[in-house]
């Protein structure tokens, strides 16, 4: 593809640099000379632009575009063709009706796109016109911000990284308080002089708080995964009554009590797991 800024050779561009300038002046070829001077300067600042330029007359005609604003578009030799005929058929319709909020619509200054080809781009369509508001066509910007959204990417996994370091030192201190249970349970089955149902709560409580690491280490394991709850009905003064009970185990010589609110639900819907973790934290820090 041609490196050159690519315009539609119009009436506007030969009235304004005609070739013949015999019947000028020297004044007035000096001003035409500055006149193409400074035409030349904007067609090499927009044809360096690092984004996508195409401008899109009052007629809905391509008249402009930058060598990359062409290849993201694909206007290629389309110069001077329909808008129309730079888009899909099937997008027809709502390109028309973009096009005439722009120019019946002073107010819609602005209509963002994300466009997908080889990269990822985002699409502006700007409304210009004159200082006296005249509409004169649609200028497309198009960024592209593939690079933009893989710099996003290793910034969230770098994230969930320095996450992944917080959850680890708090499952660590987590972790330590069904472990502390397990090692009360274990030293009272040792002592245990043949009270069946007791070694039997004791039994279940080691299975408990195992079932309870076993959760931890699962949550850890799925940091870098969408966090989801996993919700089941629970009789809430059960679960905070067995992890009371784990606490006694690990502390013997503290005493614990427990008022339920009669106004509170039998069953409620909750993260039994991460319910747990709130009791037994909160008793711990008490």
């Amino acid at each position: 593809m041609s490196s050159s800024l690519a315009f539609n050779p119009g009436r506007w561009h030969r009235r304004l640099m005609p070739e013949k300038t015999q019947t000028l002046n020297s004044d007035e070829r000096e001003e035409l000379e500055a006149l193409r001077e400074q035409v030349a300067q904007f067609e090499d600042i927009v044809r360096c632009l690092p984004i996508g330029l195409i401008f899109v007359d009052a007629d809905d005609n391509v008249v402009m575009a930058n060598p990359i604003g062409a290849e993201i578009r694909c206007v290629g030799d389309r110069l001077g063709a329909s808008v129309s005929d730079c888009h899909p058929t099937g997008t027809h319709t709502t390109l028309e009706r973009v096009m005439e909020r722009f120019r019946t619509e002073p107010q819609m200054q602005e209509h963002p796109i994300v466009l997908e080809r080889m990269h990822r781009y985002e699409v502006t369509y700007s409304r210009v016109a004159t200082e006296g508001g005249e509409y004169r066509g649609v200028l497309w910007l198009s960024h592209d911000i593939s690079r933009r959204k893989m710099l996003e990417r290793e910034l969230m996994h770098a994230e969930r990284l320095a996450g992944l370091g917080r959850m680890a030192a708090k499952v660590a201190h987590d972790i330590k308080n069904p472990l502390n249970a397990i090692q009360g349970a274990a030293h009272f089955l040792q002592q245990d002089e043949g009270d069946g149902e007791y070694s039997q709560e004791l039994t279940t409580m080691i299975k408990d708080q195992v079932a309870r690491i076993a959760a931890l280490v699962n949550h850890l394991n799925e940091l870098t995964r969408p966090f989801e709850m996993s919700m089941e009905s629970v009789d809430l003064e059960n679960v905070v009554r067995e992890q009371l009970q784990a606490c006694s185990v690990t502390h013997p010589g503290s005493r614990w009590s427990l008022d339920v609110d009669s106004s509170l639900e039998d069953q409620v819907q909750v993260d039994r797991a991460l319910l747990e973790r709130l009791i037994c934290n909160a008793a711990e820090n008490a």
